[in-house]
């Protein structure tokens, strides 16, 4: 199966779709319950940060087992995810028919909580601004730090605190973490 392609108003709602499109072409590779339980959280995961004129398209509570699946023989939890990987990809066609999510179509796509891409996004660009015209770095550079969390992002706002407590600063490496933190934002439109 080809891979569907999602151009909506919203980047992180696109990334998101992607996402999905992505975890529905994955097998659950001998019913193994790791791996069944890791392809539910992504799923049900990218669920909670989509618009509701995105998410109503999908079947939600297909993919709240409450546990079921534990339960289940391999074969069994393979069966399961053939199922729900049928409902995600139904869901997902009807996500592309809508002309109302479109690109230039009009949906509300606003009322989905902030990403972790978006907040990383942010601190990067007042680091940016801070570098250019003056301000306070190493306030920004933990909240870099904190937003990033978990994240190369988080990383490089801890390797900036650092940086910014020598006597003198090296600027290219400086302009280098927020730079990277930047484009590892781009791709954590997926955690909340």
């Amino acid at each position: 199966m080809t891979s569907r392609y999602f151009n909506l108003d919203d980047a992180p709602t696109t990334k998101n779709l992607t996402g999905l499109d992505h975890i529905s072409r994955q097998p659950c590779r001998g019913g193994d319950l790791r791996i069944a339980d890791m392809l539910l959280h992504a799923v049900l995961e990218r669920f909670s940060l989509l618009p509701a004129a995105v998410v109503r398209h999908f079947d939600t509570s297909a993919f709240y087992t409450c546990g079921v699946h534990e339960r289940m023989s391999d074969a069994g939890r393979e069966a399961l995810w053939r199922e729900l990987t049928q409902t995600l990809c139904l869901g997902l066609d009807k996500v592309l028919a809508d002309p109302q999510l479109a690109r230039g179509g009009g949906a509300d796509l606003n009322d989905r909580p902030t990403t972790k891409g978006e907040r990383v996004a942010e601190v990067c660009e007042a680091l940016s601004e801070a570098l250019n015209r003056g301000g306070d770095l190493q306030d920004l550079a933990a909240r870099l730090s904190r937003e990033g969390a978990g994240t190369d992002a988080g990383y490089d706002g801890q390797q900036l605190i650092k940086l910014l407590g020598k006597r003198s600063i090296d600027t290219g490496a400086v302009y280098h973490h927020v730079h990277h933190a930047r484009m590892v934002a781009e791709n954590l439109h997926h955690m909340r």
